[in-house]
């Protein structure tokens, strides 16, 4: 495996470097040995995808599928959603405490915004 530096990824590098004594044995490593070049190879993959912030949908990490970064980004934008509602709502009681009496139903919006906070909504 030397002792060289290399732009390459050690996981992959451990596992080109299995293949290639696979190669040269005419396929007589272990198969625990290739399979584990393979799972190298996966799990560099998903850790890539993880990395990079993308969204792998149906995947081992629960129920609603998708990775733990997908999940909290979903719940990033449900709580910008929220707080969006709330200022609203706040902003609509504000104004009926100073007299507009524009025909609103700020008590009902801001029931609505917090069961939506709560995750009841």
């Amino acid at each position: 495996m030397g002792g060289y530096m290399s732009e390459q990824p050690e996981a992959l590098r451990i596992a080109d470097w299995i293949e290639s004594i696979d190669k040269a044995t005419g396929g007589n490593v272990p198969d625990l040995y290739t399979a584990a070049s393979a799972e190298l190879r996966k799990l560099h993959d998903e850790n890539f995808v993880l990395a990079s912030g993308q969204c792998l949908e149906g995947g081992p990490w629960g129920d609603e599928g998708g990775t733990p970064y997908c999940k909290l980004k979903k719940d990033l934008r449900r709580l910008h959603e929220v707080n969006q509602e709330l200022v609203e709502a706040l902003t609509q009681a504000v104004a009926w405490i100073d007299g507009d009496r524009t025909p609103i139903n700020a008590l009902t919006n801001a029931r609505a915004a917090l069961a939506k906070a709560r995750g009841e909504g």
